[in-house]
């Protein structure tokens, strides 16, 4: 009758986990914003509670037929740790791939960078592995979840890939900076990558701050999809570039004076 007990129990507290995990990961899928839960993590917190419950009830089993349990669980617990320190780099690189579903740093399809390193952007994300793609390849990087939790993580497209650009051109500082901006602003607003419908804010450009050689000047836009805003910078400085030369405003280069003294011939031994 006790073991019954405990088979029944046993049925009910898997019955009650399997809700709690289901009310907890309801409606959390794959495109839940950073910060969110991935329901990815469902079928394994299942099996954590099946191993768990399941050792339980094995336990009380034991104890009931008469069984020494402290003896089970002292054996259990020395092999569990000889395999624990044979099996470091796995098992670090199993609660990494949990830490990052869980805390959800990115997600498939976001465009990162790792250690302030090269743009990837992610193609899958697993319980022991992640996998990054090269967006200017078709490269396939593949990095231990480890060394990806312990990376300083900056996620350009995390709440969506609406993205803003800095372009910044030097111009020197007789030339009209009021026309400068325009320019730079008009060639912005030219551009379909960029949003221009009011929903986001405007391209506008400033000068932010003097230089050497001559006036800095910084062009702020947002484009639609983050990938597209290489596109539109090269196609902006082709277009600025013509532009400043017809109505003659010149781009700023460093320049040296070089000065040099006539000296006595009569130091050189001629």
């Amino acid at each position: 009758a006790s073991i019954l007990y405990v088979v029944l129990g046993t049925i009910i507290g898997w019955e009650i986990y399997k809700v709690i995990v289901h009310h907890v990961f309801a409606g959390k899928g794959k495109d839940v914003a950073p910060g969110g839960v991935d329901e990815t993590l469902v079928p394994l917190f299942n099996m954590i509670g099946k191993i768990i419950i399941g050792t339980i009830a094995t336990a009380g089993i034991f104890s009931i037929l008469g069984a020494d349990l402290m003896g089970i669980i002292a054996g259990a617990g020395i092999a569990g740790l000889a395999i624990s320190l044979g099996a470091q780099n796995m098992l670090k690189q199993f609660f990494s791939g949990v830490s990052l579903l869980a805390i959800r740093p990115f997600k498939e399809g976001d465009h990162v960078r790792l250690d302030g390193g090269d743009e990837l952007k992610v193609h899958n994300v697993g319980i022991m592995t992640t996998w990054f793609k090269n967006p200017w390849n078709e490269e396939i990087i593949t990095m231990p979840n480890d060394k990806v939790a312990e990376s300083k993580i900056t996620n350009m497209t995390g709440e969506n890939l609406r993205y803003r650009f800095n372009f910044f051109i030097e111009v020197t500082r007789d030339s009209d900076l009021t026309l400068a901006k325009k320019l730079l602003v008009d060639a912005a607003m030219d551009r379909p990558e960029i949003i221009t419908d009011g929903s986001i804010m405007m391209p506008f450009a400033r000068a932010t701050g003097l230089t050497d050689s001559g006036v800095k000047i910084r062009l702020s836009a947002y484009v639609h999809e983050y990938s597209t805003k290489w596109g539109a910078e090269a196609a902006i400085m082709e277009r600025i570039l013509k532009e400043f030369r017809a109505n003659g405003i010149r781009v700023a280069y460093r320049r040296y004076d070089i000065r040099t003294e006539p000296r006595d011939m009569d130091e050189y031994d001629i």
